[in-house]
């Protein structure tokens, strides 16, 4: 489930990569080039009953999704896999298989229904395990900001609270 969590809500943001229409495809990958993006998203069943929400920040190969008691967060470089409600941290190097963006060919392969008007993203695709999805976000763009929102706090992950485990 936390790659289905992780991989939707990335999603959302680099769907332009291969999208069908090209200029929904040129203005993304120009947002996605030069911004933040902040975006609140949500995903629902083929009946239309919300499944899921949460939001994801996005700059370059950065980014941090939060849904829940999960948070996923990447520095480009690592991973970081943390669930508040069992106390863990899974902790892979970007890219592996569990990273959105090692998945995204394959994931976008699937994208039907694209609409962007400049603010809100919506497409369904069918994903293995979980059916047809209804997804939509809400999209804000920011000033790039470099500011270290796209790693774990060394506090955290020393603590005695968490069980951290470290798969690079």
């Amino acid at each position: 489930m936390r790659k289905t969590v992780s991989i939707l809500a990335v999603a959302l943001f680099c769907i332009g990569l291969h999208a069908q229409d090209n200029a929904i495809i040129n203005e993304l990958t120009s947002i996605l080039d030069s911004n933040q993006v902040l975006a609140h998203y949500s995903y629902c069943d083929a009946s239309g009953a919300e499944i899921g929400n949460g939001t994801a920040t996005i700059q370059g190969r950065k980014y941090v999704v939060s849904e829940g008691k999960a948070m996923f967060i990447s520095n480009g470089a690592t991973l970081y896999s943390v669930f508040s409600d069992r106390k863990e941290i899974y902790i892979e190097n970007a890219g592996s298989s569990s990273d959105i963006f090692s998945n995204l060919p394959s994931l976008l392969q699937k994208v039907k229904d694209l609409k962007w008007d400049g603010t809100n993203l919506s497409f369904s695709m069918e994903l293995q395990g979980a059916g047809k999805l209804l997804c939509k976000a809400r999209v804000q763009k920011l000033p790039w900001n470099d500011n270290g929102q796209f790693t774990v706090s060394e506090d955290l992950l020393n603590s005695n609270i968490y069980v951290v485990t470290d798969l690079r």
